[in-house]
């Protein structure tokens, strides 16, 4: 071995050079990926369920703050329009397509 070789090998593992850090510069490239990876994941999850909450007009994009809170208040707003058509329905009130519901 040269002494060039040699002399830049014990100066590359010496703490703090450049050299003496490329496994954790491999660590955090692996760890960056795989975050980027998990963050593609959840935006890929929030774009889907934007297509399946409906906005005014059409073309919003909804913030991922106003995804969550609309998705989450569906359950309870079905729930209501469950009710309300189940009710009407036991009162033999006419629906919005004007179908009389009910045994009357």
């Amino acid at each position: 071995m040269c002494f060039c070789v040699e002399l830049f090998s014990c100066f590359a593992s010496l703490p703090g050079t450049a050299g003496s850090n490329l496994g954790g510069v491999r660590q955090r490239e692996t760890a960056n990926a795989r975050e980027r990876g998990r963050t593609e994941s959840v935006n890929s999850a929030f774009s889907s369920l934007r297509t399946l909450i409906p906005t005014e007009p059409a073309d919003r994009k909804l913030s991922k703050l106003e995804t969550l809170l609309l998705a989450s208040a569906a359950p309870c707003e079905l729930r209501s329009i469950c009710t309300f058509c189940l009710s009407a329905e036991r009162r033999g009130v006419r629906t919005a397509h004007g179908i009389r519901t009910g045994s009357h």
